[in-house]
C-alpha cells in the first residue's frame, strides 16, 4: 500500500499504428489477447504517458525509461503543476497538466497517447477519477493501460479504500484496451516519509499491527515494473502483479535493521487501533483518512501483507531490492 500516517502518536503518445490495428484492439481485449503492436523496425513514433509524473513512483518510472533507453521525445509527462516538472522539461520530456479537476486536460494528455501509466489520486470516492481518465483514454484510442493499484484492492470490500482499488481496477479491466494491473503492497519508503522524525528524536517508530511480517516492496521496484509493462506491453496484457519484497519483516526485525543503520537501538511501539487513530486526528488527519490508516494497520495486524509474490522477480528477472539495502541507499534520511 502506498499511504500511512505519520506514526508519531505525540506529533504526528502519439499513435501511429496500423489502422487495422487500432480496429481490432477492443476485440483483442475483451477475448484475452494482447493489442496487436507494429512488427518491429516498423518506424512509428509512440508516446508514452505517465500520470503523477512528479511524484514518487511516476518520477522513477519516466527515470526508468529513460535509463533504458526510450527516446525523451517519445515520453509525455502529465502534472497538475508544470511549474513543478522542470527537471523533466529540460530532459526533453514533453510536459502537459493532468488535473481531474479539468477534464479537459486529461483529454489533452491522452490525446495521440499509445500507452499510459494510469495512478488515480488518493482522494474520497477515487474510482470515480479512475473512471473519468478511462473514458479520457478509450476516446483518444490509446492502447495499453498501467495501471497501479494496490494490495487487497476489492470492489466488494467494506473498507473504502480497498473498494475504491477495486472498482478502478474493475474499470480498467473492462475497457476493451489492453491493460496491466499492479498491486504493491507497503513500500519500503513509508518508515522514512512518516517516520523519520520520531526515529531521530525518539529512535522508535509507532503502529498498529503487532508484530505481524510484512513483505515490502520500495517504490523503485514498483517503478521499474511500470517501466518494464510500459516498454513491453504485449508481454503482460491482460496481467495482474502483486508486488512486493523478497522477504516478509517483523516490526521487530525492521527496528533491528534501523538500529544497525542508524548505528543505535530503535524499538517499534505498538499502539492500539484507536491511540493510532487518535495519533493521526493530532497530526491534523482529516476523519476519511485517519479510517483509511487505521484500515491499513489492521491489514498488517491480519497477516494478509505477509504473503511474498514472484511478480517482481517474473517481470524484472531478478530478486527485488531488501529492505537492508534500500535502507542502506537511503541511510543519510536518517541522519
Amino acid at each position: 500500500m502506498r499511504h500511512a500516517p505519520r506514526q508519531d502518536p505525540v506529533d504526528g503518445f502519439e499513435m501511429h499504428g496500423i489502422e487495422s490495428c487500432r480496429a481490432d484492439n477492443a476485440l483483442d481485449a475483451t477475448q484475452g489477447r494482447a493489442p496487436c503492436w507494429p512488427a518491429k523496425g516498423t518506424s512509428t513514433m509512440t508516446h508514452l504517458l505517465v500520470t503523477g509524473a512528479t511524484g514518487k513512483v511516476g518520477s522513477q518510472t519516466l527515470q526508468h525509461l529513460l535509463e533504458r533507453g526510450t527516446a525523451p521525445s517519445s515520453l509525455r509527462a502529465g502534472v497538475r503543476d508544470p511549474a513543478k516538472a522542470r527537471s523533466l522539461a529540460e530532459a526533453g520530456v514533453e510536459i502537459v497538466r493532468y488535473d481531474h479537476d479539468e477534464p479537459d486536460t486529461l483529454a489533452s494528455a491522452f490525446d495521440g497517447v499509445d500507452r499510459a501509466f494510469l495512478l488515480v489520486p488518493f482522494v474520497p470516492d477515487f474510482a470515480k477519477l479512475g473512471a473519468q481518465a478511462m473514458d479520457a483514454a478509450r476516446t483518444a484510442g490509446a492502447k495499453h493501460i498501467v495501471k497501479l493499484s494496490a494490495a487487497g484492492a476489492d470492489a466488494r470490500s467494506d473498507f473504502w479504500l480497498a473498494k475504491n482499488h477495486g472498482l478502478s481496477d474493475e474499470d480498467v479491466a473492462n475497457s476493451g484496451l489492453g491493460y496491466t494491473i499492479l498491486r504493491p503492497t507497503f513500500f519500503q519508503d513509508n518508515v522514512l516519509n512518516f517516520s523519520a522524525d520520531s526515529l531521530k528524536s525518539r529512535r522508535t517508530f509507532y503502529g498498529a499491527s503487532g508484530d505481524q511480517p510484512v513483505a515490502y516492496i520500495s517504490s523503485r521496484d514498483i517503478a521499474a515494473v511500470a517501466a518494464e509493462v510500459l516498454m513491453h506491453p504485449e508481454v503482460h496484457a491482460g496481467k495482474t502483479y502483486d508486488l512486493t519484497g523478497g522477504e516478509a519483516l517483523k516490526n521487530s526485525e525492521l527496528a533491528a535493521l534501523l538500529g544497525e543503520i542508524t548505528g543505535e537501538p530503535v524499538t517499534y511501539t505498538d499502539l492500539s487501533p484507536d491511540q493510532y487513530a487518535d495519533g493521526a486526528r493530532r497530526n491534523g488527519t482529516p476523519e476519511l483518512y485517519v479510517e483509511a490508516f487505521t484500515g491499513l494497520e489492521n491489514m498488517k495486524a491480519r497477516g494478509w501483507a505477509a504473503a511474498v509474490s514472484p511478480h517482481v522477480q517474473q517481470v524484472l528477472g531478478r530478486a527485488p531490492e531488501t529492505y537492508a539495502a534500500f535502507l542502506k541507499r537511503n541511510a543519510t534520511r536518517l541522519q
